[in-house]
């Protein structure tokens, strides 16, 4: 195992140092002069060329990105153009919202999404299985910031059962709306992957076999059935919990939540390379370890997979 985990963690190094090099060829060449953006339009000639050469930005675009190169390797990011704060610093005091924000939503799409797929393929074509799917259909269709706005718009300004938006005093109150927003998205998608494998997997040969050597129909369905339907699910869980991490920009904007995500488009916005680009590596850490703990779990759900992609024999 600890081979194929060093084996997937090689593989990653292409593309991290890949998205480094274009992010930052990316935010070298789009207009606008981050040291003009920082005094103002009627600053001084001197006082720009002064801080372009406190920033390296005079430099040439070659050394600028090894020097960036060389920070990376050794955890330091730089500093913010905006905050002066050291781009670390300002993602790990961001962090915490967006992780809760993830974990909530990622625990409620997967309770709710898991539990009506499974009821939707054990009730085919029943009510409950039309329902079900609609109601998904219905969740992967509509946007968040619709779906962010109708629920401040019902449960903060007419029932007033919840509080206004941002983090208030901290308690989950305030992460109750917006985990139900970006939850709704992956829920859907969960019921539907969840419903598709278990219709798949109940009309196999050794689920018969469970039932007739007298197995209780619980242990059949969760023992069996689910866990064989889980790995496209879980292939899901892991993609939409990476994104949420990397930033859930929409729902925070619309709650007004200090999380990674309005991080990035403040620094998008005032020409930050610094933090952009802190951000871009960020994400691309999270989607590479988010993707090899998915591997790593494939196992879990079918015991045939080996790591390494090759088989067991039975």
């Amino acid at each position: 195992m600890f081979t194929y985990i060093l084996r997937r963690l090689m593989a990653a190094l292409p593309v991290i140092v890949g998205a480094i090099a274009v992010v930052f060829i990316l935010t070298s060449v789009v207009p606008g002069d981050p040291a003009q953006l920082m005094v103002g339009q009627r600053g001084d000639p001197a006082t720009i060329q002064k801080l372009r050469e406190d920033l390296g930005l005079n430099r040439p675009l070659w050394q600028q990105f090894v020097d960036f190169f060389k920070g990376v390797m050794t955890l330091d990011l730089g500093r913010s153009y905006r905050s002066k704060m050291p781009v670390t610093q300002a993602i790990a005091e961001r962090l915490p919202v967006t992780a809760r924000l993830a974990l909530g939503s990622m625990a409620l799409a997967v309770v709710s999404g898991v539990t009506l797929g499974m009821l939707a393929a054990l009730k085919q074509n029943s009510v409950l299985d039309y329902g079900s799917m609609i109601t998904a259909l219905i969740g992967i269709s509509a946007p968040s910031f619709w779906v962010g706005s109708m629920l401040i718009f019902l449960f903060c300004v007419q029932l007033r059962w919840v509080p206004g938006t941002g983090t208030g005093d901290g308690s989950w109150i305030y992460m109750l709306l917006p985990v139900l927003t970006l939850g709704m998205r992956p829920a859907a998608l969960i019921a539907r992957l969840t419903r598709c494998g278990m219709l798949e997997v109940l009309g196999q040969d050794f689920i018969r076999t469970a039932r007739a050597k007298g197995l209780a129909e619980r242990a059949v369905i969760i023992g069996h059935a689910l866990k064989n339907a889980m790995l496209p699910v879980v292939t899901v869980i892991g993609t939409s919990m990476a994104e949420m991490l990397g930033g859930a920009v929409v729902v925070e904007r619309l709650f007004s939540l200090p999380g990674v995500g309005r991080l990035g488009v403040e620094a998008i916005l005032n020409r930050d390379f610094p933090l952009i680009r802190g951000q871009v590596l960020f994400l691309a850490l999270v989607f590479v370890v988010i993707n090899l703990l998915v591997d790593l779990s494939y196992p879990l759900f079918d015991p045939r997979i080996r790591y390494g992609g090759t088989w067991r024999r039975e």
